[in-house]
């Protein structure tokens, strides 16, 4: 299936930018909203992420597997593995991109903590880091080019933990240092990356397991110039197999995303704005995802689709998942 899209490097200034924000109807939704403008002046201070000047201990023997427990508990996705590669391909029928992720360094400094019998409990602040190595190619194409990313990754994370669970809701933000370098030919290998590209994220996640993600980017575009755009991503709780991920740019809808036990399934929907006059080349150039006009918030979008089962994407519109 042919996807529609527009290559972009994102990276986040320290300029705190106006946006628009998404209109939400769920509470869900906007309790997070309303944390994050609450908490975005917090994000943007120059010493947030600066290392305590004072050497953090754990109160209490801690093992390696605990402390990523605690962590994963905080954290709205699982904590890097250290010295875990791992690879995913994106194909249609032959596979043509290859992603590998490798990471590395990874530290969880305990910044608060209690223990009690031999528990943390508690408020507790973790400072959580990693490197990490991204590689993206396109392989078995006449244009081959090879993304290389190195990132180092600083996490605050807090929330109050009783009984081995979290009461409430946790709070992380993330620092992201990025050098980036593009190989368009063998002769690129000695090419030197690029300046830190610095992005900023606030992320919650509560005790039944609903999260939201707020990062504030700057988008560079391949051929030239950028913006400033807030992405706002919500992942709600339907039962304890389903879930469903909501992503926003700005006040505008991008996509919702049904998923089952992990993995994409159902009609996973996108939306691309301004573009009306588009729909004739995107209904040409994509007829396998069945694009059409829609209307919300009397905002007009071209609504695309994608059958997903269980991770495997399907030729079969309209959608019908079995859940």
């Amino acid at each position: 299936m042919k996807k529609l899209g527009t290559v972009i490097l994102t990276s986040v200034s320290s300029i705190t930018f106006a946006f628009d924000y998404p209109k939400l109807s769920n509470p869900t939704q906007q309790k997070f909203l309303e944390l994050y403008i609450k908490d975005r002046n917090d994000l943007v201070k120059e010493d947030l992420f600066a290392p305590s000047s004072t050497k953090q201990e754990w109160p209490c023997p801690i093992s390696q597997k605990e402390q990523n427990r605690l962590a994963n508990l905080l954290l709205s996705k699982p904590l890097a593995i250290e010295d875990k590669s791992n690879t995913r391909k994106d194909a249609d029928n032959i596979p043509s991109k290859e992603t590998i992720i490798i990471n590395k360094n990874v530290q969880i400094i305990p910044m608060k903590a209690e223990c009690v019998n031999g528990k943390i409990m508690g408020e507790v602040e973790l400072r959580t880091e990693y490197d990490s190595l991204l590689e993206q190619y396109t392989k078995n194409t006449s244009n081959n080019v090879r993304f290389i990313s190195k990132i180092h990754n600083t996490t605050l994370s807090t929330g109050m933990i009783k009984d081995d669970k979290l009461v409430g809701t946790a709070k992380s933000f993330s620092k992201f240092i990025t050098y980036l370098k593009i190989e368009t030919s063998p002769n690129d290998g000695n090419k030197q990356f690029s300046d830190p590209i610095i992005t900023l994220e606030v992320k919650y996640k509560d005790n039944i397991g609903n999260m939201a993600s707020f990062t504030e980017e700057t988008g560079f575009y391949i051929a030239g110039g950028e913006t400033q755009n807030l992405r706002s991503t919500f992942t709600l709780v339907i039962d304890k197999n389903h879930t469903q991920k909501i992503t926003y740019k700005n006040n505008h809808i991008s996509s919702i995303e049904p998923f089952k036990n992990g993995l994409p399934h159902g009609d996973q929907l996108g939306y691309l704005v301004g573009m009306d006059d588009k729909i004739n080349l995107i209904q040409a150039e994509m007829p396998s995802s069945h694009p059409k006009l829609v209307t919300i918030n009397s905002t007009n979008y071209i609504e695309t689709h994608l059958c997903m089962h269980e991770g495997v994407e399907v030729d079969q519109f309209p959608c019908v998942a079995k859940n």
